[in-house]
């Protein structure tokens, strides 16, 4: 048996010297043995990880040798070769993998070309050279973490630098000679503050702490940014320097306003209809310490005239009710009827403090805003057999949008029969857009063929575009289909015949009044043999961790095929399977280093040498290879209380917790650009894909070969080279084409080699897997489809970059940092924090990050816990009273216990206790016994005496005391045991006082006119 030798068509085009292609040598006839590689098109430098690029071997009966990988650069000088021994390897029906470890010296390398040779005892078979292209060893990884993006002066800053490799592992391993050898830190006007020098990466993590200084000088206007309270903050960043890179980080440092004493929180619509003219807006307001804020008032600017005017500015007001809560309903404004959205501007005022709390309420004209996705991507589509499109709806926030209608139409393109059998049958006016070369020979030329040569040449996949005519489509076939509860929408296609070459696909919703137009090429294959994933059988993301099967749809039965499946991420082959499809069925083994989103690659060689492959892409949900849980013990804390966290991880992994105010006070809404989160960690994967989009392909070499081929036996058959001219030139009716230089485009079908290119794999083959024609064009190129002229960034639906976010963004976040420590956990992998809350009232986050030298980086989900304490008083006293006056003092102690509790409630100065007629005889200290979540009322009436020669007022103090009972009153101990409360009051002492307004409602109403009335609260 001899080896079949192929020559790689490159060297043949070099080769050509004239006019006319050079002649080549008579190419060996092709035998039945096949050998096919699939290599990604992107190699890294460093060693390989797993044996995941597979390699068949079919029908080699003599004995094996050694299989070789050769890389060469882009003039053919040879870089490193990969060898694998065979010499025990059976070549009859053979599936193996092969690992390509590149070296760590190699430099970058975008045009480098490999090829494959298999040495038998029978001599040495090649595959064409393809184009791959070598990268030097990958940079790591940078994720950056700051508590907060802004800093008061004096306080203290942390910063962490941690670098990973593509698997989320701590950058080069468990070396502890890593450091971070310069870092720094300089001001808005460029100087160091301070810096560091050779800091260690433990587990891949540097961390630097700053204490800010007190003195801080406003900056210059033009170095700073202005917030919309007036506070000026100062631009400052914090740089990092290692022997491979140079990386910096924006953030602030000024003066920033002390955090509000209360909280407040709003509903609000989303969005109105144009044809609405009210929005109702509920704002619920409460002091840090948890109590509502009842009789604050609210309004709202900007507003149609429905409630008062002050000073010339309409205004909606309300006060809030006995849970804090006020309720605006209101007129939308002719002003606000107008653009896109609208803003109200929220004021908030607390009576007794005077202190106002700002908002803004931003409300959408029209319905709220929705996205059209392709859930499932994918680029082909198999003759004969059915597809399905998978699509996805949701709302600006990710929420999946249920029940919506999709319309989603379909429509098949194709050319109109090929043009042949020589000059005679043309048609004048009617031209068919492409034809082979016997629709430009004259017919006296083809009579010179033998039918076995034309036969032959015939079958060979080369056109020419003859007329500028487009592809012709059927008429469309629209389908409505109704989001499920995930908001995904499903349509299986119908079947399509191989002579259809693409699919126009038009999605839309149906409110929207245009659609989205994608193409999907359809496969061609010379035995009409397809392999596809069953999507339909499939979920639409795939899960961390657990197996998956995947179904499959082929035109040949299933029980004969031997299938491989190679998954693309992260720029890599991450994982291999292979699967007998007689006993086994395909499974996936799903790994964290599939997230967030992968390339499956499927396909089966044939008997015949001939490959069916199909490639989809799909979104994985969010993993690491560390998984890290923090949860509280406890859902509520006391304010200076104790409070515990548990962080689980993989044992003795080093983690960060941070604890921060939830922001309830913050003044805007939207991303914190410092905040490292489980979806922004890998957002940097969604970059690194984008060598995993297909280059494009090396058409000329291939064309050429086959041009080549053709003129060589038309010459050979005595076919006159003045006769060629045409074929060399193109053909055009028109003059002014005739010395326009012709290139050669693809054929739209699709064949397995684009398939494989769109996986993202490189397959060497000494088979053919080019089936779909090349296409020699004349004219300008039709306004039609064609993947290959596709623009940088115009992908399928669904596929796309994500928007890069702005890094310097100011945020008047108004945080708290508690807590900013690393933790190394125990062999057990659990680490116990045991924190003190501060003395307000708030809900606080925790997060962890962990990193471990062999498993690698994970981050939790956030966890709060709300602070609000548990026992707690008020007392209801006027501003002044009258000298001699009975005023009766309510004291109401709330227990928010999950059990009873008995307290003593201690009036500290009795001497004001009234003791005239209609007197109680109170006691000083009153005794209450209080349910759970309820609460008790002491009362005192106190009078105070009159001022002697005095005409001014004079001040005075009401305090009270709240303690816990421990004599057992209630009939049965307490089993939680509060602090000490101690309630401080001021009150001023007139000496004619005034006359007190004994009313119930807490208003002043006064009728206006039929319209609204005008209101004071007292």
């Amino acid at each position: 048996m001899r080896p079949a030798v192929l020559v790689p068509a490159l060297v043949l085009v070099l080769g050509a010297t004239a006019e006319y292609p050079a002649p080549v040598p008579q190419s060996i006839e092709q035998q039945k043995s096949s050998i096919l590689l699939s290599l990604p098109n992107v190699l890294h430098a460093g060693s390989d990880i797993g044996c995941n690029y597979l390699f068949n071997l079919r029908n080699f009966a003599e004995p094996l040798d050694k299989l070789a990988l050769n890389f060469t650069t882009d003039d053919n000088h040879p870089l490193f070769s990969v060898e694998k021994d065979l010499s025990q390897t059976n070549g009859e029906n053979n599936i193996d993998c092969l690992q390509v470890p590149v070296p760590l010296n190699l430099t970058d390398h975008k045009g480098a070309k490999v090829s494959l040779g298999l040495t038998t005892s029978q001599g040495l078979f090649t595959t064409e050279t393809k184009k791959i292209r070598l990268n030097e060893a990958t940079p790591p990884i940078k994720l950056v973490v700051q508590d907060k993006p802004q800093y008061r002066p004096g306080d203290h800053a942390h910063f962490q630098l941690i670098l990973l490799d593509w698997r989320l592992r701590p950058h080069r391993g468990t070396d502890q000679s890593q450091t971070v050898s310069e870092a720094w830190v300089t001001n808005s006007d460029g100087l160091r503050v301070a810096q560091w020098r050779d800091t260690p990466l433990k587990y891949g993590v540097a961390s630097f702490n700053l204490h800010i200084a007190e003195e801080f000088v406003p900056p210059a206007r033009k170095l700073s940014t202005t917030t919309e309270d007036g506070s000026v903050m100062s631009n400052w960043k914090i740089h990092y320097k290692t022997a491979d890179f140079y990386h910096t980080e924006n953030f602030h440092v000024g003066d920033v306003a002390p955090a509000p004493i209360f909280d407040i929180d709003i509903t609000s619509p989303e969005s109105v209809t144009s044809r609405q003219r009210t929005v109702t807006i509920t704002v619920c307001a409460s002091y840090k310490f948890g109590v509502p804020l009842v009789g604050a008032f609210v309004n709202a600017e900007n507003m149609a005239p429905n409630t008062i005017n002050v000073n010339g500015t309409w205004k909606a007001f309300e006060i809030t009710d006995s849970r804090g809560c006020a309720t605006l309903d209101m007129l939308i404004s002719d002003k606000n009827r107008r653009g896109l959205s609208f803003d109200i501007p929220l004021n908030v005022t607390d009576p007794a403090s005077g202190v106002v709390e700002q908002r803004a309420v931003t409300i959408r004209r029209g319905s709220r805003e929705k996205v059209l996705e392709q859930a499932v991507t994918f680029w082909t589509v198999p003759a004969n057999l059915s597809r399905t499109l998978v699509y996805r709806v949701k709302y600006a926030d990710g929420v999946p949008a249920t029940n919506e209608l999709v319309e989603i139409c379909t429509q098949a393109m194709y050319y109109p029969p090929t043009r042949s059998a020589g000059w005679t049958v043309r048609v004048p006016g009617n031209e068919w857009p492409l034809a082979d070369f016997t629709y430009l020979l004259p017919r006296y030329e083809l009579n010179k063929l033998s039918p076995e040569l034309r036969e032959e040449l015939e079958s060979l996949p080369l056109l020419w575009k003859v007329s500028p005519d487009s592809s012709k489509g059927t008429a469309r076939d629209c389908t409505t289909v109704k989001t499920d509860s995930e908001g995904i929408a499903k349509l299986k296609m119908t079947e399509f015949a191989q002579r259809v070459h693409s699919v126009k696909i038009t999605a839309k919703r149906q409110s929207d009044w245009r659609g989205q137009d994608e193409y999907l090429s359809v496969m061609t294959s010379p035995s009409s043999s397809y392999l596809a994933l069953d999507i339909a059988q499939m979920p639409v993301k795939l899960p961390c961790h657990g197996d998956i099967r995947l179904p499959l749809l082929s035109t040949l039965p299933k029980e004969s095929l031997v299938v491989q499946l190679q998954v693309m991420s992260r720029n890599r082959v991450v994982a291999s399977e292979i699967a007998h499809l007689a006993t086994d069925e395909l499974v996936l083994h799903m790994v964290p280093e599939m997230s967030p989103k992968t390339r499956l690659l499927v396909y089966s060689q044939l008997e015949s040498g001939e490959v069916m492959a199909d490639t989809v892409e799909m979104d994985v949900e969010t993993c690491f290879p560390n998984e890290v849980t923090a949860s509280w013990t406890a859902s509520k804390a006391e304010p200076n209380g104790a409070a515990e966290l548990v962080v689980t991880a993989e044992p003795n992994s080093r983690c960060t917790v941070a604890v921060k105010d939830a922001g309830l006070g913050l003044r805007k809404r939207g991303r914190h650009p410092y905040e490292l989160t489980r979806e922004g960690a890998l957002d940097v994967f969604r970059n690194l894909d984008h060598n995993l989009h297909p280059p494009p392909m090396d058409l000329n070499d291939r064309c050429k070969a086959l041009e080549q081929k053709l003129f060589e036996s038309l010459l050979r058959a005595g076919v006159n080279s003045s006769s060629l001219d045409i074929l060399i030139k193109g053909f055009s009716n028109l003059d002014r084409y005739r010395d326009r230089k012709t290139s050669f485009r693809a054929h739209p079908h699709a064949d397995t080699a684009e398939v494989f290119r769109w996986a993202g794999m490189v397959p060497l083959a000494t088979g053919r897997l080019h089936f779909s024609p090349c296409v020699k064009y004349d004219f300008p190129p039709w306004s039609g489809y064609s993947r290959y002229t596709r623009s940088v960034g115009d992908y399928p639906i669904g596929y796309g970059h994500s928007g890069s976010h702005d890094q310097d963004v100011f945020l008047d976040t108004r945080q708290d940092v508690i807590h900013h420590e690393s933790h190394t956990l125990d062999e057990r992998g659990i680490g116990h924090v045991t924190l003190r809350l501060p003395g307000r009232a708030t809900r606080w986050v925790a997060t962890a990050t962990c990193t471990h030298p062999q498993k690698g980086f994970g981050i939790s989900e956030k966890v709060s816990i709300r602070a609000t304490r548990l026992l707690f008083a008020d007392m209801s006293i006027p501003h002044s009273v009258k000298t001699g006056e009975v005023l009766t003092v309510p004291v109401t102690v709330f227990n928010n216990y999950d059990s009873h509790l008995s307290v003593d409630v201690t009036l500290d100065d009795p001497s004001h206790i009234y003791h005239g007629p209609g007197s109680g005889n109170e006691e000083v200290t009153q005794h209450l016994c209080i349910a759970s979540h309820d609460t008790g009322v002491a009362r005192w009436k106190l009078q105070f005496p009159e001022l002697v020669n005095s005409r001014n007022d004079s001040s005075s103090y009401i305090s009270v005391t709240v303690t816990e009972d421990k004599t057992g009153r209630c009939g049965r101990p307490n089993t939680v045991h509060p602090s000490r409360i101690t309630i401080e009051k001021p009150i001023v002492i007139r000496p004619d006082g005034y006359l007190r307004e004994d009313a119930r409602s807490h208003l002043i109403c006064l009728d206006s006119g039929k319209y609204y009335l005008l209101c004071f609260g007292l």
